[in-house]
């Protein structure tokens, strides 16, 4: 049974919903990871699953953390990651929707999640979503003020296997209207002999109620790019430096070819 909802969801020893990397850094780019944990607060009592379940890829973004401070690091460049299970609230859905809560994930029904009372809910809105959302927007208003602010990369990752369906693609890139970034980034990563870059999968930006990319890069005329990589290949310290590497080539690549075709990336 859950601990009483009358009280402020996190206690005050547990970890404040957003952790930012490099967030005064000197680079133009802007770093998010909104799966980047798997953290559940104490009062939710493991939202009723068995530690396998929060240990996979239902309850978080494997590996996708690893690699997005390795970027911020590297580029000295902010990075605001979200380290509370997607399943307690999935910051890159509307507030609204359905999913940003889901009673289910692939095969897994979610217990805690199940009839969720108003006040519950909002509880976790309250305590986890706006805060990482006025983090977020707070961030890029600020560098975007001073100059500072050339395009907003989200990292994420994806499951081999989903619903019984095997992903062979190694990464995805995914994007809606603009696409610059995407094709450079993608145009560098290519040359990697038998990786095999998607666009738009595992899913689409199209089809998806993304949020992030919608509401703090779009809403403000912001190139963009939303990375997805296949969790069994960064799963391992060695796997996630290969890849902070790999795309932290390609960013710095594209991001001078655009540069050198006088289409750069900031507007």
């Amino acid at each position: 049974m859950m601990k009483g909802m009358h009280a402020p969801l996190l206690g005050p020893h547990e970890c404040p919903p957003v952790v930012g990397v490099c967030i005064a850094g000197a680079g133009r780019l802007c770093f998010v990871c909104e799966h980047a944990g798997q953290a559940i607060p104490e009062r939710l009592d493991g939202l009723g699953l068995q530690e396998t379940a929060l240990n996979s890829h239902i309850a978080w973004d494997i590996g996708a953390y690893a690699v997005a401070e390795a970027l911020s690091r590297r580029f000295d460049a902010p990075l605001a990651a979200q380290v509370y299970s997607r399943l307690v609230c999935d910051c890159n859905r509307l507030a609204e929707d359905p999913d940003c809560i889901p009673e289910r994930s692939e095969h897994t029904t979610i217990p805690g999640n199940l009839a969720l009372a108003p006040v519950a809910r909002q509880a976790r809105i309250d305590a986890i979503w706006t805060p990482f959302q006025d983090f977020v927007r707070q961030l890029l208003d600020a560098r975007q003020a001073q100059g500072r602010l050339e395009a907003l990369i989200a990292v994420h990752s994806f499951t081999p296997k989903y619903e019984d369906v095997v992903r062979e693609m190694h990464c995805g890139l995914l994007f809606r209207e603009d696409r610059r970034l995407a094709d450079a980034v993608g145009a560098y990563l290519r040359q990697v002999p038998g990786l095999i870059v998607a666009e738009n999968a595992p899913y689409s930006l199209f089809e998806l109620q993304d949020y992030t990319i919608r509401e703090h890069a779009e809403r403000r005329g912001l190139p963009y790019l939303l990375v997805e990589i296949r969790q069994d290949l960064i799963s391992t310290a060695t796997g996630q430096q290969d890849w902070a590497r790999r795309l932290g080539d390609a960013i710095e690549g594209a991001l001078a070819t655009l540069s050198e075709k006088h289409n750069p990336v900031s507007r």
